[in-house]
């Protein structure tokens, strides 16, 4: 049965020269054309079928490094589309392990070394609302350090809330 999640290593994947590591989920289907990889997509679907004590095991999680794996594939397609380097290069691959083809269920997330993510308003937004937490907690320290320096006094009634 093929792993419910593979990982290639990212960092190695993403800070070689124009490389680009995707995540995608995969649905495993059968090639009608041959009864062992109907034996086992029936077999992975019987096991998947119990969903209180089993994961679904026809949709897969990878994390492929697109540059490494599936090099031989953006030489082939001149137009680059990701989705369709993608499905040959895993088509291949699990044809070849255990004959069964696959399908890209959702949308591609890939990422690559000179990526940039832009501010949004609601970052910044998040970042003035801890800032001001940060600058209230450490005045409420420097005034109880401060307002009160004798060793019996148990603190504020205000602050101690």
């Amino acid at each position: 049965m093929p792993p419910l999640y593979h990982l290639d290593p990212y960092e190695l994947c993403v800070y070689k020269p124009k490389g680009l590591y995707c995540t995608v989920e995969i649905d495993l289907v059968s090639d009608g054309s041959t009864d062992e990889g109907n034996e086992l997509m029936k077999m992975i679907r019987e096991y998947s079928a119990r969903t209180e004590t089993h994961y679904n095991h026809t949709r897969l999680h990878h994390g492929i490094c697109v540059t490494d794996i599936c090099q031989k594939y953006l030489a082939q397609n001149t137009t680059e589309d990701l989705k369709v380097v993608l499905e040959g290069c895993l088509n291949s691959s699990f044809w070849e392990k255990y004959k069964l083809k696959t399908r890209i269920n959702e949308d591609l997330v890939c990422n690559n070394k000179d990526q940039t993510f832009e501010l949004e308003p609601g970052d910044i937004g998040v970042a003035v609302i801890v800032i001001c937490l940060i600058i209230l907690n450490i005045s409420g320290i420097i005034y109880d350090c401060f307002a009160f320096k004798k060793k019996d006094h148990e603190g504020n009634f205000v602050l101690i809330l």
